[in-house]
């Protein structure tokens, strides 16, 4: 019996077609702005996003093991898509976050790499994967933008039939307008948020998913990140507007907030994430 792979009748129908699919994924991939990329590097080499990250195999457990985050793309998935949110002013739906080099998402230098990563409609996305153009194109795109390759490998070459065009996303101007007051809670104070972390917290699942969202997302007392990323399961805006106050039947103040809409925004409140830091929640 004959073997009919599938990648041999997508290469037939595309060139009786004259279909160039690394044009098409061209011009509907997003990829990260190349000072981000830059500014993630540790000063030894690497520009992993999340240190010490990568993604578990079938057989390993999800979650933090003798110092290594073992990942189901969650990490990468969260930073592209909050970095589309912050740079480029748009919300990704039915997109899928790829690594340009194969194997690659298993070594924690290159995980959450933002050089490595790239966003492409899920309908598409499987390209990456099993078309070896698409595949050489999206590895010399990576080097073109950000002079990004993985150790172990040359300089990628330019492939024939080079997509001579690209998707160029505009850049999001509203940061710069957006109102810097604080709108959380009434008080400083966030003493509940504090003794929560000490015991219930572990029992909350909507305040332990809020937290984890946002420890994925990047977000510390320095950087802010968007309020609708946090909603997640169960949890709404209105309970992360909840986590930025201490008065009447809050969780606890967690976050400072600023911002309004579509453009609010938190950080951890300091002492808070002081605490997270100490109990090796944050790292």
């Amino acid at each position: 019996m004959k073997k009919l792979t599938g990648e041999f009748i997508q290469t037939a129908a595309s060139q009786k077609l004259n279909i160039n699919f690394a044009s098409l994924i061209a011009l509907c991939a997003i990829w990260a702005p190349a000072e981000l990329h830059e500014a993630q590097h540790d000063g030894q080499g690497t520009y992993a996003r999340v240190p010490n990250c990568r993604r578990k195999r079938p057989y390993e457990p999800r979650g933090e093991v003798n110092g290594i985050i073992y990942d189901d793309n969650t990490r990468p998935n969260a930073q592209m898509k909050a970095m589309a949110k912050k740079y480029y002013g748009v919300s990704l739906v039915d997109f899928t976050v790829c690594h340009v080099w194969p194997g690659t998402c298993y070594d924690q230098r290159y995980h959450t790499c933002y050089a490595n990563l790239v966003c492409i409609p899920a309908a598409i996305h499987s390209l990456t994967d099993f078309d070896a153009h698409v595949e050489a194109c999206l590895k010399y795109r990576a080097y073109e933008l950000y002079g990004w390759k993985p150790d172990e490998v040359d300089i990628p070459e330019k492939p024939e039939n080079y997509p001579t065009e690209w998707l160029e996303l505009s850049r999001c101007e509203r940061l710069l307008a957006m109102p810097q007051e604080v709108i959380g809670g009434q008080s400083s104070d966030c003493s509940k948020a504090l003794e929560r972390l000490e015991g219930v917290y572990a029992d909350d699942s909507i305040v332990h998913k809020i937290i984890q969202r946002a420890l994925d997302l990047g977000c510390s007392d320095e950087c802010w990140v968007y309020m609708d990323e946090l909603a997640v399961g169960r949890a709404k805006r209105s309970n992360i507007q909840s986590m930025k106050t201490e008065g009447g039947n809050s969780y606890g103040r967690y976050f400072d907030g600023k911002g309004r809409g579509e453009d609010a925004m938190v950080c951890f409140v300091p002492e808070v994430w002081q605490k997270l830091k100490a109990l090796n929640w944050a790292k």
